[in-house]
């Protein structure tokens, strides 16, 4: 308490009495303004704490919108990429066919859009059905036949557990008059493959391979069930 010089008979009651009543409002003063630093403080230092973790989420939101960002530029990259690949892998395959027909644009275009067709149908990679399709059509010469011939031997040959190209193995060594690798692969019994032959004498090698292989696939009751979207 601050000293207070008060030259007065110390037998005065009432000044006595005056002084305690100052004294009094001194410390009371005194502890109400500490208790206001207290709250000020307290607050403060409340508000600190969240400017501090406001500061931090901002900086935490900024960091992953900037990955996000990020991610998404890689991610429109590579799509921008794999349009300009697919487009490119179109034209060439374009121009492989439009000579195969003869400088018929047209026909090859209908071509791939039979073929892409068909690997949507098997939920296969368009790129491999484009690829073998154009591989056998010289040996069969029609699209629907390559369509068909083509959808029986990827089945038996998701049925045998054995990739595309496997099958297109097969199918260009079976056209070719050779059928190891179509029993080997494809798992076609003995039986099929000698009636394979004959029927070749009759309708010619992709019309027998169509027929029997189709026939191979009613018998052992397999479908397209269960394999769309395995590719």
């Amino acid at each position: 308490m601050a000293d207070v010089v008060y030259k007065a008979s110390l037998d005065d009651k009432e000044v006595l009495e005056a002084l305690k009543r100052i004294e009094k409002k001194i410390d009371h003063t005194a502890k109400e303004g500490q208790k206001s630093f207290d709250g000020i403080g307290g607050k403060a230092g409340a508000s600190g704490i969240a400017i501090g973790a406001m500061s931090g989420l901002v900086s935490s939101l900024t960091t992953a919108f900037i990955n996000l960002g990020v991610q998404a530029a890689e991610a429109f990259g590579n799509v921008v990429v794999s349009s300009v690949k697919a487009a490119a892998e179109t034209e060439q395959i374009t121009i492989a066919l439009t000579s195969i027909f003869e400088g018929n644009k047209e026909a090859a275009e209908a071509f791939i859009g039979t073929m892409d067709t068909l690997a949507a149908k098997l939920g296969a990679n368009q790129a491999e059905i484009r690829a073998i399709g154009k591989s056998i059509l010289p040996d069969v010469g029609n699209i629907d036949q390559v369509s068909k011939l083509l959808e029986n031997a990827i089945v038996l040959g998701r049925d045998a557990g054995v990739s595309v190209e496997s099958v297109r193995i097969a199918l260009e060594e079976a056209l070719s008059g050779q059928f190891v690798s179509l029993q080997r692969r494809l798992n076609i019994p003995l039986e099929s493959i000698n009636r394979i032959k004959e029927l070749s004498k009759e309708i010619g090698t992709a019309n027998a391979l169509t027929e029997v292989l189709g026939d191979r696939i009613q018998k052992s009751g397999l479908g397209l069930e269960g394999f769309a979207g395995t590719a």
